[in-house]
């Protein structure tokens, strides 16, 4: 889980760049990009505590594809020539899908821990 949570806070540090290197409309410098930077931290800080809960590692790609990845890089290259104005609001807006990413991922992650076949495990006896 900590490779995961390397990998978001990674990602979203580098995701404004590559965003706006897939839209032209968004002229990135290092000062602007930190500022969008701090601003994606919203977002990034809230998916860190989504998935403090989650033994899985792979439930915590609910709430980076589903609140993060997918809602940023379809506004960016998709939208119109007001996509910073609208870029520095989306961090905000985002929280939503961090939600709803976070409900998909406590749901699989609770599935994986459930005991297969309705057999439960014995307690383990006690040493003293």
């Amino acid at each position: 889980m900590h490779r995961v949570r390397l990998f978001v806070v990674t990602g979203g540090i580098l995701l404004p760049y590559v965003a706006a290197m897939l839209n032209s409309s968004l002229p990135f410098g290092v000062r602007e990009g930190l500022f969008v930077g701090v601003l994606n931290s919203i977002c990034w800080g809230s998916i860190l505590v989504a998935t403090i809960g989650f033994r899985n590692p792979t439930s915590a790609l609910f709430p980076i594809v589903i609140g993060y990845a997918w809602p940023i890089l379809f506004y960016l290259t998709f939208n119109s020539k007001s996509s910073p104005v609208g870029f520095i609001f989306l961090p905000i807006e985002n929280l939503v899908f961090v939600f709803a990413g976070w409900l998909a991922g406590r749901y699989v992650d609770k599935s994986d821990a459930a005991p297969k076949g309705g057999v439960r495990a014995k307690p383990r006896p006690t040493a003293g």
